[in-house]
């Protein structure tokens, strides 16, 4: 914004200027005319004078160019003075050479103004354009002088038809101009693009204005004048203040700041000074310090040459502490050093050493010979230090004492070997355990489980085998889950993570808990269509074993004729939570403090609940593994809600193979034909019993053989629909078996269905079954609807 005193010197200046020579002049015409064009002529010149040596400093190309136009404007404008008519100055003159002049003179101003914004962004060389402009000039005056120039101007009819439209053409050029000078407005400050504009203005109104008089002395001409006056006045403003003015406030600016530099900077260096002074303070304390520490410090530092052999050129003065050598010792004798290595070890870290120009940098243990004649492990640091120049300037090394980190790694890795002996010996006991003790297992629930196609027995003798099977049935799981728990606690479980479909895994446990909800008339609640339908990652089948125990301890713990209502909804942004609420008697705080405590059931076992007590324990760990959370919210009375809390899959789809595979193995119908050719190949003499009266009940004929030397005897000369076999069976055991078979070219069953039938119901017993070619598996004890299933699904129909 413009200051009072630059308001006062754009406007009132002029203002007063002109307001002074209509006083002096009112009566005489001539003198007005004469004061006024000096005055114009001399604001020309002076804008020419700042211009010009301004120039160098500012280097404005634009103000120089309008300054050297109006500088041979203004002589225009002299001459034009000078030859009007009634001065008399130039008697000989005919003609009206002063009104022709004052044609030359404003289009020449009008052309200026129109060219002037090209040299914003272009150099101007001021000798020749001032050369150019005087030429012009010359030519305009001799023009006029020698009668060429068309008259302007008669005393008795006034204003020629040429001088009037003249004036129209240099009214448009400076509408142009003014056009021009908008489009270039990002180049000019605000300020100086609004004076042009109104100087320019004011000379379009000028002009306007002469070609309205009709005699020298009327009000039109006087008024033209006048507004020239300001126009010139403008332009003035404009050169002077951009030129010289702003130029002054700026270096005087910058004279201030410098000062205000030369002040601030003065109070730095006094402050430098006094800070110079507190680091040399400081560093006598630091390196006091540092002495300190180097000598308490259990890391031997010291430096090496970087020339042959590396010798050392210091070792800090803990030496002594650590290796029992002073420095003094140690750097009298340079050999002494690297000779304190352990022979076994010397040779190769003088050779890591001997590389460190291309490494830059090593590391390495080795141990140390101790002035006691004992050795200590060190792991050493060497690094190549550079200098100002970016050249190696030195080594610098750091030995740390690691004795007592190697003989604790010593230790632990003899307790590692320990552990994973242990844990090898856990795994093999529990996959025997798993083996003996469903081998008998298989015998008394396979046979209690027959009595249901004994058409002979009583009433009574059923109900006794069923009371077998079931209490066999419960030693069964109790053994799994003590399976699983110690699987999990050893970590030798493996899970597949993919993405899994709530809706699926929660229909399948509806389907497995169906009977024992019936047989308490308990309802259960779950509806996939309203909004229940989630994809998480997780492992299929352990997810589903999950899922299993809290809807089956939902149904057991509840109340006869009681509710349980499954429900999922989003949890936070990335996880859903699976509900399972129950209308049972709930648990009370203090027992929910011991929920996940093996074996702990809590007080159930006086209901007379079928469990264990262990189920929960693994279902939380299981879940955990799975990356998930399980928890509880219960109020005695009320009931329980049992959540857990799954990553949710970005993937809209989901993979669902035991889905397919279990509606694969209900939807099969009874085969219409028993006469399928099977091989059974077993050798506990109680198990083939058990499994004969099963195929005799399922109505199937089948050959039976002892052991696998004899059923691959067997196979060479006849054909058999499916295989079934035990896995450990003495001279040619199950795997051995299914290896010959899928190996022997010629054989007639080389491609016959092997199902293994196996006490060793582990993941990883199942999965090499897999691997040498078998096509399905049954764990012991055989479930007789189970092997139900299984042949009806590889049997042809």
């Amino acid at each position: 914004m413009a200051s009072p005193h630059q308001i006062w010197r754009t406007v009132f200046v002029p203002a007063a200027l002109i307001f002074s020579l209509i006083i002096i002049t009112s009566e005489n015409f001539i003198l007005f005319h004469t004061i006024a064009e000096l005055f114009t002529v001399g604001i020309a010149i002076i804008m020419f004078v700042v211009a010009w040596y301004a120039y160098p400093f500012s280097r404005n190309n634009f103000l120089l160019f309008l300054g050297i136009g109006y500088f041979w404007v203004g002589t225009l404008d002299l001459y034009h003075t000078l030859v009007y008519p009634d001065l008399n100055i130039y008697e000989d003159l005919t003609g009206t050479p002063s009104a022709q002049i004052w044609v030359i003179a404003r289009l020449f101003e009008a052309l200026i103004l129109l060219i002037a914004p090209l040299f914003l962004t272009r150099d101007l060389n001021p000798t020749r354009t001032f050369v150019i402009f005087g030429a012009i000039s010359a030519i305009a005056y001799q023009l006029v002088l020698s009668g060429n120039f068309p008259a302007a101007f008669y005393t008795d009819t006034g204003l020629t038809q040429f001088k009037i439209y003249s004036e129209y053409v240099i009214i448009a050029i400076l509408f142009i101009a003014c056009f021009h000078l908008w489009s270039k407005r990002h180049l000019l400050k605000p300020r100086l693009l609004t004076l042009l504009i109104i100087a320019i203005g004011l000379t379009i109104i000028a002009e306007v204005i002469f070609t309205l008089y009709t005699a020298i002395d009327d009000i039109y001409n006087k008024s033209g004048h006048i507004v020239k006056i300001l126009s010139f006045w403008l332009i003035f403003e404009i050169l002077v203040k951009s030129a010289l003015t702003r130029p002054y406030r700026e270096l005087k600016k910058a004279h201030d700041d410098m000062e205000h530099t030369v002040i601030t900077r003065t109070k730095t260096l006094e402050q430098e000074v006094e800070k110079h002074k507190n680091t040399e303070r400081a560093l006598i304390e630091s390196k006091a310090r540092l002495t300190q520490l180097l000598t308490s410090s259990p890391v031997v530092i010291h430096t090496r040459e970087l020339t042959e052999g590396y010798p050392v050129t210091f070792i800090s003065d803990n030496a002594r502490e650590i290796f029992g050598y002073s420095s003094e010792e140690l750097m009298h004798d340079p050999e002494l050093w690297d000779g304190l290595i352990h022979p076994d070890d010397k040779t190769h870290a003088l050779e890591e050493l001997n590389n460190i120009l291309s490494s830059r940098s090593l590391t390495q243990e080795y141990r140390i010979k101790t002035h006691d004649g004992g050795y200590k492990w060190v792991y050493e640091e060497l690094k190549i230090i550079n200098d100002d120049h970016n050249e190696p300037l030195c080594i610098i090394g750091c030995r740390y004492d690691i004795t007592q980190r190697k003989h604790a790694e010593t230790e632990l890795i003899a307790a590692k070997i320990e552990a994973d002996r242990a844990n090898q010996a856990k795994s093999q006991f529990l996959s025997r355990m798993s083996h003996e003790l469903r081998t008998p297992l298989n015998a008394i629930m396979g046979f209690s489980q027959l009595s249901d196609y004994d058409k002979t027995l009583s009433d009574s003798q059923r109900d006794i085998a069923k009371k077998i099977y079931n209490a066999g049935k419960h030693l069964l799981i109790l053994i799994d889950e003590i399976l699983d728990l110690a699987k999990i606690e050893s970590g030798n479980i493996n899970l597949s993570m993919q993405p899994v479909s709530t809706t699926e895994v929660i229909n399948d446990c509806l389907a497995l808990t169906k009977t024992l909800a019936s047989s308490r008339n308990i309802s259960i609640k779950f509806n996939p269509e309203n909004g229940n339908e989630y994809i998480i990652i997780a492992d299929h089948i352990r997810f589903k074993q999950v899922l299993l125990n809290l809807v089956s301890n939902a149904i057991k713990y509840n109340k006869a004729d009681g509710q349980v209502e499954i429900y999922c909804s989003e949890h936070k942004t990335d996880k859903v939570r699976i509900n399972v609420s129950d209308s049972g008697a709930g648990i009370d705080k203090q027992k929910i403090l011991h929920l996940y405590e093996p074996f702990n059931r809590l007080g159930a076992e006086a209901a007379n609940i079928e469990g264990t007590g262990i189920g929960l324990v693994i279902t939380r760990q299981l879940v955990e593994l799975m990356g998930g959370e399980l928890g509880v919210e219960s109020t005695p009375g009320k009931g329980a809600v049992f959540w857990v809390n799954m990553k949710r899959s970005s993937s809209a789809c989901f993979l669902n193979e035991d889905k397919n595979s279990d509606a694969q193995i209900n939807d099969i119908a009874e085969p219409a034909s028993r006469t399928a050719r099977i091989l059974v190949a077993e050798d506990n003499e109680l198990n083939l019993e058990v499994l004969k009266m099963q195929m005799q009940s399922l109505g199937y004929k089948a050959f039976f053989c002892s052991d696998g030397q004899e059923a691959l005897m067997e196979l060479q000369n006849n054909f058999y629909d499916i295989i079934l076999t035990d896995i450990k069976m003495p001279k040619i055991d199950g795997y051995e078996l299914a290896h010959a078979i899928r190996n022997n070219d010629d054989g007639i069953n080389q491609h016959t269905i092997i199902i293994a039938i196996s006490a060793n119901s582990m993941q990883d017993d199942i999965q090499q079954c897999m691997n040498v070619g078998m096509n399905d598996f049954i764990a012991k004890p055989v479930n007789i609807e189970q092997l139900k299933q299984i042949l009806n699904k590889w049997l042809p129909l």
